[in-house]
């Protein structure tokens, strides 16, 4: 718990409200897709993640948004899964990055759509994702804050995210 004057340090973190450095206010931010099923667990990198929603695909399978938009150490996030419609609509407000495995009819036309950058680890393995062999597929795909970092350098998301700041009391 911080005490009062911990609490005054710091310049708020436009997506959240986190007290942070003043390099740390407005970082591009990048949405991982998460699956948070028991097939999937332990999930890796979610709790360092600045915004999480969660929603049920199909066959009831839970599935997180995450959106990254710091640039704390997260070696490791995953099991990143596929995109559908409604999580880019929850990600749209942020403008951010979007990276995902495949995805819906409707919501790989969605991020083909020119809405969100695009990030598909069908395009993309290797660059800005790993699998992890020791684990059984599809539940084996793996990214990393380093690697987010890489997709807004190499993609220029260096402009300011394009949202307003919740308001806290």
């Amino acid at each position: 718990i911080l005490n009062t004057q911990d609490r005054e340090q710091g310049e708020r973190r436009k997506i959240d409200g986190a007290r942070v450095d003043e390099k740390e206010t407005n970082i591009y931010p990048v949405a991982v897709i998460v699956e948070n099923s028991a097939d999937a667990w332990p999930l890796s990198g979610i709790d360092n993640a600045q915004i999480v929603v969660e929603a049920l695909a199909e066959s009831f399978i839970p599935r997180l948004l995450t959106i990254y938009a710091s640039t704390e150490d997260v070696p490791e996030i995953g099991p990143v899964r596929s995109v559908r419609p409604y999580f880019v609509d929850f990600a749209e407000p942020y403008n951010a990055a979007f990276m995902h495995v495949g995805g819906s009819p409707q919501g790989l036309s969605r991020v083909k759509s020119g809405e969100v950058t695009d990030v598909d680890e069908f395009r993309y393995g290797g660059v800005y994702f790993w699998r992890d062999y020791s684990r059984y597929a599809p539940h084996n795909v793996y990214t990393s804050s380093e690697l987010l970092n890489e997709v807004r350098v190499d993609f220029e998301l260096d402009e300011i995210p394009d949202y307003h700041m919740w308001e806290y009391k």
